[in-house]
């Protein structure tokens, strides 16, 4: 259960919440700090793509797409796309474990 807030705090927290929502200065800080996150994520985003392309397996490639279409187009919860997706990486690595451990 999380831990009640006092009425004065929650005053002071609903105070300082208006205060910067309606500061100009606060509010296109802000809105800049928006853009340089997703500079960040978008980046992040193709080194990670193009590392996986350029390792050329094709299992991780048809993986990458087929996330990219469940959430945006059929969107579907990203949770269940990571889930689905370590699901499908810890069945890989098990067979693989177990081919190698029988061709020794």
């Amino acid at each position: 259960m999380p831990p009640r807030v006092s009425p004065p705090a929650r005053r002071a927290i609903s105070f300082f919440y208006n205060a910067f929502k309606t500061n100009f200065i606060i509010k296109n800080l802000l809105t800049g700090m928006t853009a340089g996150v997703s500079a960040v994520i978008i980046s992040v985003v193709w080194d990670m793509a193009a590392g996986i392309v350029k390792s050329r397996d094709v299992l991780l490639i048809i993986i990458m797409i087929c996330a990219f279409i469940a959430n945006y187009y059929l969107k579907i919860n990203v949770v269940f796309i990571i889930l689905a997706t370590a699901a499908i990486g810890a069945l890989r690595t098990i067979i693989r474990t177990k081919r190698e451990e029988t061709s020794k």
